[in-house]
């Protein structure tokens, strides 16, 4: 079983579910793609702080989408706020949605709306990379390499570098958050990264509150497009 087909996470764009990056494309059309650690959710903790928050950008040729993460307890309460504004697919778009991660859900939505999204956490994301825990077999399967730390945004990260099936990818992880990862595939180049990064901030009260007044719908499976083969 291969960890990551990170030909597929290229292709198929960072949150499919609305987490924007600052991009920087050449040859891909404007979007967003994440990579993870086989385990997701790790007993005790997630990420090595107790609470944060970091913000994307993507900006299109005419939208304009930012992304706020937020996450307490290690990690173990997680939510995503993604407003997009401007021209997307021939559409003009002015919204905010909205995904909580649970242990047992994902509840997602879009504010304004009374019904929602509830979905299975199959293969939860959350910015988790925990490339520390591979092991050698995986870490051969996908030609893992540890380069030197690095600063990014003046925290020291560490930097990994795989390759599988024509895609190299570089990343950048500092507490276990992947804040910035460059992709090659077949001649293009793609650069997502942070543009801000908070550790311990005071976080909106009830930010991790599941709304009372909209309705989830239970949907299977959430997430099967990026599940390792």
């Amino acid at each position: 079983m291969k960890l990551i087909n990170l030909s597929m996470l290229f292709l198929a764009g960072l949150f499919t579910y609305g987490c924007g990056l600052s991009t920087k494309t050449k040859g891909t059309q404007d979007d967003t793609c994440e990579i993870q650690a086989k385990k997701d959710v790790t007993p005790g903790k997630i990420y090595d702080i107790k609470s944060g928050m970091f913000t994307f950008e993507n900006k299109g040729a005419k939208f304009t989408r930012i992304t706020n993460a937020y996450f307490d307890d290690y990690g173990k309460k997680f939510a995503l706020v993604v407003e997009t504004k401007g021209e997307l697919l021939g559409n003009y778009v002015n919204e905010q949605k909205v995904k909580l991660f649970t242990d047992s859900a994902v509840y997602a939505y879009t504010i304004g709306n009374k019904e929602g999204k509830k979905m299975k956490p199959s293969y939860v994301k959350r910015f988790n990379s925990r490339y520390g825990e591979l092991t050698d077999e995986q870490k051969k399967s996908i030609n893992f390499k540890e380069l030197p730390d690095e600063k990014f945004l003046g925290k020291t990260c560490k930097v990994y570098s795989m390759s599988e099936e024509g895609v190299t990818l570089t990343v950048w992880v500092w507490k276990n958050i992947m804040i910035k990862s460059v992709s090659r595939f077949k001649g293009n180049t793609r650069e997502e990264a942070v543009v801000s990064i908070k550790e311990n901030p005071k976080i909106p009260e009830g930010m991790f509150d599941i709304p009372k007044d909209v309705k989830f719908k239970a949907i299977s499976d959430y997430g099967k497009r990026v599940r390792p083969k």
